[in-house]
């Protein structure tokens, strides 16, 4: 799907009939993610890894660098969304 709020996310949950819907912002709890990633990334065996992966995940790297950027300008936040699908009785 196309980026979007979490509340637009938790919409699509009640509009596919999901229960006990619970949504939280876990932005601060990724950032420290990240700074690991790039470190990762930029190893050998992360840049070996990467080529063998394929173009793919290629392009996926270089948005990551992206990702950080909006991340630090708080233009990108990362939601956690759980529900549970009705019982079929």
């Amino acid at each position: 799907p196309k980026w979007c709020s979490v509340s637009d996310y938790v919409t699509f949950c009640e509009n596919a009939g999901l229960l006990g819907i619970k949504s939280a912002d876990w932005t601060e709890h990724i950032g420290y993610f990240w700074p690991q990633v790039i470190r990762t990334s930029l190893t050998v065996k992360g840049l070996v890894g990467m080529v063998r992966s394929g173009k793919t995940t290629l392009k996926g790297a270089l948005a990551m660098f992206l990702m950080i950027r909006g991340f630090s300008k708080n233009l990108i936040r990362f939601g956690l969304i759980t529900a549970r699908k009705p019982s079929v009785d």
